[in-house]
């Protein structure tokens, strides 16, 4: 076996490390280890991980031996291109001076007191232009298809050349849809270009870095133990005056990003105290639709800062953690003063804050092995993938963000929005999510304000219920239905205002409240509904006959009033109907109630089985009210006129004919009580109730039995009806 066989050039690499190692770690008497030899030893640690070029041009000792100033540094690292047949990227990495303080070796790495870096420290690096080019390219059956000719003609076979004028001859042809099937030519590359000015650190710790890892069975997570290592970087304070990142060279994606005043302060053991840059600049252009000229966009910030970071959570996910127990990513974070402007539009935003962005598991993530399979073209199921990393996906959570002072302004459309909220975002659902204080207006649309839009309590469904109704055939079941249906505890919408008149006038809606509350197999207990002052023109109504009735009440606008009750009690097993009601301005108002005793819990449990579950119910109450009803009278009055009758003799036809259509029931005591009030009702609607009281409750399935002869079911209800 040689020695190369028996020694992989990884290892062989990590050997003459360590002899280096187990060399310099003996006493020499009159050498001791100085910043220097340190320093020194890093440009083999770069080569060791694949750096092309890792070198210095001079090394000034400092005033002691701990100190050492570093010239014109240079480290260059090729980096494959992903599906580019071994093609690479240098990155390339220079500074003109690099001043180290304190620098010492410690037991996982180095320790030093201070760095600096007073001029500029820049990393480059080139991407093939064919990576951003976009261009249309023949496929080969088009290729084809434009370069042959027929197969099988005689002037094929002889190649006589039988192009007429305006064709192509077969040489020609192809040499056309080659040039077609190449871009027009070639992309420059696009340049990236990252410069940090006035870089200073104290109080530093870092490790030394590893040799690399070499197990061709894991392509991917064979790197991921290498974040470990950032546990072992300490930084008392490290600030930075600028760091500018440039990208030019292909057409439309030229960039410039400018951040001031960079500061990180306390980072030891994952962990960073605090985080803040003074100022933000990017500009970067994009298209402009109907023009060729592109739309530079300018995005400005003031100042961000972030606390409480800690990077644990995410080592934990990567199978790298140290402690399961830390779940908090971020602590809090807040920007200020966002600004973005265009050539004819800007926007501003007074205050974003954000807290508590984090994991709600530390289990390592269950997508990491597939991905060495994927790139061995080992994929697991496509749909186990998908699960996996939604997974992954469903780890996270965010406990709240507040956007503030939002303000647009451009030529057509200006708006202001005073609060953005949202709570408590995770896979599982939503807290809460709110906007206040929006007000715009659209040049030649209208007028918008609304005080407030929100919904509350949102529950996803789950990941396999969704995938149940998305690959079942056919209609889903009840069952799989219910369990793809998100619960939504609130939404309701306050003080909302549309002027626009190109729909008639204004919409208006002074409060929409909607409500669920217990849920049973995803179906509410408690529902509730309120709507107040729900306002739109008579023109927005497209039925000609239904218009016609409000005209007739010279109403232009309908207002509308609404609510609805409904609760179940477990305890009681009562299902009660507390509210229905629709009130109509000018047009009169209905209201009904009822309850229902002894339904059992199955109704929500098995709702395909509903007429068993309501077989052991009983009747308790009823009640339907109608008042004021202008709108009755009016359409009867449409009708009467259409008929060529006058109201109040299609009124009593009206009535006659619910007599006859009630059958047996006719003749008894609640039947002509009926008759008689829809008569009184229809002439003048001024009230009619209908009610249900029965001494106790009435089973239901006694009231079954009893419909082959109903005439005894309005007393054994106590059913009465009454009008004036």
């Amino acid at each position: 076996m040689s020695a190369n066989t028996a020694f992989p050039r990884a290892n062989r690499a990590a050997l003459r490390l360590a002899l280096i190692a187990s060399v310099m770690s003996l006493p020499v008497a009159a050498h001791a280890e100085t910043a220097a030899d340190i320093v020194r030893e890093w440009n083999e640690q770069y080569k060791a991980w694949g750096a092309t070029v890792a070198r210095y041009g001079r090394i000034e000792p400092g005033l002691s031996e701990r100190d050492v100033t570093l010239h014109d540094g240079e480290v260059v690292f090729s980096i494959p291109l992903p599906g580019q047949d071994g093609e690479t990227v240098d990155v390339r990495v220079t500074y003109d001076a690099m001043t180290l303080t304190g620098l010492a070796r410690s037991a996982k790495g180095y320790t030093a007191d201070s760095i600096k870096i007073p001029g500029d420290l820049t990393i480059e690096a080139d991407l093939p232009g064919e990576l951003f080019d976009t261009s249309a390219k023949l496929d080969d059956s088009s290729a084809e298809e434009t370069a042959g000719t027929e197969e099988g003609t005689g002037e094929e076979e002889t190649g006589e050349e039988t192009a007429t004028e305006g064709e192509a001859t077969e040489g020609e042809a192809t040499a056309d849809a080659d040039a077609a099937s190449e871009p027009a030519a070639d992309l420059p590359d696009l340049k990236m270009v990252i410069v940090q000015k006035g870089y200073e650190a104290t109080g530093l710790a870092w490790p030394a870095l590893p040799a690399l890892p070499n197990d061709p069975q894991k392509p991917v997570t064979q790197y991921l133990p290498l974040a470990k290592l950032l546990l072992d970087v300490k930084v008392d304070r490290m600030a930075v005056a600028s760091i500018e990142t440039r990208q030019t060279g292909v057409p439309g994606m030229d960039a410039v990003t400018r951040y001031e005043d960079y500061v990180i302060l306390n980072q030891a053991d994952g962990r960073i105290g605090e985080f803040s840059v003074g100022r933000t600049v990017q500009s970067q252009p994009f298209p402009t639709p109907g023009s060729t000229v592109p739309n530079m966009i300018e995005v400005s910030t003031g100042r961000q800062v972030v606390r409480g970071t800690d990077l644990m959570p995410i080592l934990s996910l990567l199978g790298q953690g140290t402690d399961p127990t830390r779940k908090t990513v971020l602590a809090d974070q807040s920007v200020v003063d966002i600004v973005v402007k265009g050539k004819d539009f800007e926007a501003t935003v007074a205050s974003l804050t954000a807290e508590d962005l984090g994991v709600t598991d530390t289990t390592p993530l269950r997508v990491l092995p597939m991905l060495d399979a994927a790139v061995l073209d080992q994929s697991p199921d496509e749909m186990e993938i998908l699960t996996a990393a939604l997974e992954a996906y469903a780890a996270f959570y965010f406990g709240k963000m507040e956007i503030n002072g939002v303000k647009v302004t451009a030529p057509e459309v200006n708006g202001t929005l005073a609060r953005t909220t949202l709570r408590n975002l995770s896979s599982k659902g939503i807290g809460e999510f709110a906007m206040d204080g929006l007000a715009g207006e659209a040049t030649g649309q209208g007028k918008l304000k609304l005080d407030r839009v929100a919904l509350a309590d949102l529950e996803f469904p789950s990941l396999m219920a969704l995938m149940e109704i998305g690959m079942s055939e056919g209609e889903p079941t009840v069952a799989q239905s219910l369990a793809a249906r998100p619960l939504l505890g609130l939404f309701e919408i306050v003080g909302f205002n549309l002027d626009a008149p190109s729909l008639g006038g204004i919409i208006n809606v002074d409060e929409y409240r909607q409500t669920e509350r217990g849920h049973i197999n995803r179906i509410p207990t408690d529902i509730g509904l309120s709507m107040r002052g729900i306002r739109f023109p008579v023109s927005l109504i497209e039925d000609q006959d239904a218009r016609s009735v409000f005209d007739a009440m010279k109403v232009t606008d309908v207002v509308i009033d609404q609510n609805l009750k409904v609760t179940w009690n477990e305890a009681t097993g009562d299902l009660v109907m507390e509210d229905l009601s629709v009130t109509l301005k000018d047009g009169g108002s209905i209201k009904m109630s009822f309850a229902l005793g002894g339904v059992s819990r199955a109704l929500f449990e098995t709702p395909e089985m509903a007429q068993i579950a309501l077989a052991g119910a009983t009747v308790k109450s009823a009640m339907i009210r109608s008042s004021d009803a202008k709108i009755v009278r009016a359409m009867l009055e449409k009708q009467a006129k259409d008929a060529n009758l006058s109201a109040d003799t299609l009124a009593m036809g009206l009535a006659d004919t619910a007599a006859n259509d009630m059958g047996p029931l006719a003749a008894t005591r609640f039947g002509k009580e009926l008759v008689e009030a829809l008569r009184v009702f229809l002439m003048d609607p001024k009230e009619i109730v209908i009610e249900i009281a029965p001494e106790k409750p009435v089973p239901v399935t006694q009231l079954i039995g009893m419909m082959a002869s109903p005439n005894a079911i309005p007393d054994l209800l106590n059913a009465t009806v009454r009008s004036k």
